[in-house]
């Protein structure tokens, strides 16, 4: 299975997904982590069906979820503006 995302800088790029892969901008391997025989998605599945059934926490808060949408809000305008975007700090109202 390829990756799920890939994520592209001016000092190299990402491929995440079952196995992690970064590169430098020369597209030279810089680091590599492979699940291991590990299924996240069954791991995620079996956290959630605890978490409803009251057996366990959940493994993602709120915080986890608003930072990765905040991660792709940056890289949309980023597209948009041509230059990089930070990603939008968090404000508790």
């Amino acid at each position: 299975m390829g990756p799920l995302i890939e994520i592209f800088g001016t000092k190299g790029y990402a491929r995440l997904g079952y196995e992690m892969q970064a590169f430098d901008a020369q597209r030279k391997l810089m680091r590599h982590a492979s699940a291991e025989g590990v299924d996240i998605w069954q791991e995620v599945i079996a956290n959630f069906t605890s978490f409803v059934a009251g057996r366990a926490r959940p493994s993602a808060v709120f915080e986890d979820g608003f930072s990765a949408v905040a991660v792709c809000e940056a890289a949309y305008r980023s597209i948009l503006s041509g230059r990089g975007e930070r990603p939008r700090q968090m404000q508790l109202v």
